[in-house]
């Protein structure tokens, strides 16, 4: 078996919900990289995780690997409580400006999936906040020091947040990461509308020791699927958040009935079939109707080949990733929702073309036919791309 192969299958095995000791050991002992091996659990968003597994279980470590793995964990763990503090003080800070804000993902969600911050990593902290407090939101994050990129504009921030209904990405001197407030869940271009009653569903749970609002373990496992659905299941760790949080009691009718409208049955199915696929963790009964979606059943088997033999780290330039579109279309529960979402990608501008031609305010009306051509040429491009002999 090929070093990759081997190595993927204990990060598998790690991801696991109840890991079999026995199986990690035995996987772990054809191991012969471990350097390699923690690359890709760090590619695959499940080094902590996997440190988590293979420190809990006797004689799954050889020396210099079990050191490297004890200083992962720690600096993990030390990187989670730092992130779960700021989450705190960030909704506090938000609330008292008269924003309500909901952790999105982050230190949150490695609470409700896995019971603990210091599990993930985090390159940011995301904050949901509603589509009408945007501004106000980034505004009370720059009086407290916050700071958009030194190279942005206004005009640019107006774009950003028309097009994909976020702030631009803010940073403080002292914090640990960067913070992303976001107006809804997922850009206007993917369309699927999770916002509706996620408010009037959160829950109040314990992070960093205080008391904070979270969307509830229910809407936790739709973002999950509906984030990595956009993303292209790229990383093992989704798939592993997915198995964690079907573990936990859910309420089975309100998940399937709240991705039903949102248009999102089949990237929860698929988000399902993947944790079946991929570490062994059947579906819970009360998801049986999912079971009847032919076509989730082919996305994940294909999914499932391509998280486990492709890259992590896999990018098209320029943003036009034609496998992941087809991806989006081919995950939409009804084909009007695949109508929709076409037309939504070859006309809505974002902040590419915004960039690439600056109109006045008066010709903006003429970006949907910038964004078409825009669209049309990378089309073109990458067809003759694919066909050029190698």
């Amino acid at each position: 078996m090929h070093e990759r192969d081997v190595a993927i299958r204990l990060l598998c095995l790690a991801a696991q919900p109840a890991p079999d000791a026995s199986e990690v050991r035995e996987a772990a002992s054809a191991v012969s990289d471990w350097d390699g091996l923690i690359d890709l659990a760090v590619g695959h968003g499940v080094l902590g995780l996997a440190a988590r597994t293979f420190v809990g279980i006797d004689g799954v470590l050889p020396g210099r690997a079990a050191v490297s793995f004890d200083q992962h964990r720690r600096s993990l763990q030390r990187r989670g409580v730092a992130a779960a503090a700021e989450t705190v003080r960030l909704v506090r800070l938000l609330g008292e400006a008269g924003v309500e804000a909901l952790p999105l993902k982050g230190p949150v969600l490695a609470l409700q999936a896995y019971g603990d911050t210091g599990v993930r990593d985090y390159g940011d902290i995301d904050l949901l906040v509603r589509r009408h407090d945007l501004e106000r939101g980034r505004e009370a994050l720059a009086r407290d020091g916050y700071r958009r990129p030194p190279d942005s504009t206004p005009r640019a921030e107006r774009w950003f947040q028309r097009t994909i209904n976020q702030a631009m990405d803010m940073t403080r001197s002292g914090s640990p990461v960067p913070v992303e407030l976001h107006g809804t869940i997922h850009p206007p271009f993917f369309g699927v509308p999770l916002d509706r009653h996620l408010w009037d569903r959160r829950v109040s749970l314990e992070l960093a020791g205080m008391p904070i609002a979270a969307m509830s373990a229910e809407d936790a496992l739709l973002v999950a699927c509906t984030h990595a659905s956009r993303t292209g299941w790229q990383r093992l760790e989704h798939v592993g958040c997915v198995a964690h949080l079907t573990k936990r009691e859910l309420d089975w009718p309100l998940v399937i009935d709240a991705a039903r409208r949102a248009r999102a049955s089949r990237m929860l199915a698929v988000g399902l079939r993947l944790a079946q696929e991929v570490l062994r963790c059947d579906p819970p009964a009360g998801a049986a109707p999912l079971a009847r979606d032919a076509t989730a059943g082919q996305l994940a088997r294909a999914l499932s080949a391509e998280l486990l033999h492709g890259d992590p780290y896999r990018w098209t330039a320029d943003g036009y990733m034609p496998a992941r579109n087809l991806l989006h279309f081919r995950i939409r529960d009804r084909a009007r929702d695949r109508v929709a979402y076409v037309a939504r990608l070859v006309l809505v501008p974002t902040l590419r073309e915004a960039e690439l031609v600056q109109l006045p305010r008066r010709l903006e009306p003429l970006y949907p036919l910038l964004r078409l051509a825009r669209v049309a040429w990378l089309a073109l491009t990458t067809s003759r791309r694919l066909r050029r002999p190698a």
